[in-house]
């Protein structure tokens, strides 16, 4: 989990967006995988990058960090 930390933190630039998508996605798998419990001890800081990426930034139609889906 430390390198998928590092790599969300990091990985800002527009080329870069899929790799930080995958990340997102792995580390969400990761956490279904492990269960909540052990996955509270990186949850907080996961949140936090996750949420200081989304402030004051502008997402392009294919990012995939944005999530737009069709339901």
């Amino acid at each position: 989990m430390p390198s998928l930390k590092v790599i969300i933190e990091n990985a800002v630039q527009p080329e870069l967006k899929m790799l930080r998508g995958k990340t997102i996605e792995c580390v969400s798998l990761i956490g279904l995988a492990v269960g909540r419990e052990r996955f509270m001890a990186d949850c907080e800081q996961i949140m936090k990058l996750l949420l200081d990426s989304q402030t004051g930034q502008q997402f392009s139609d294919d990012d995939p960090q944005v999530g737009r889906g069709s339901f």
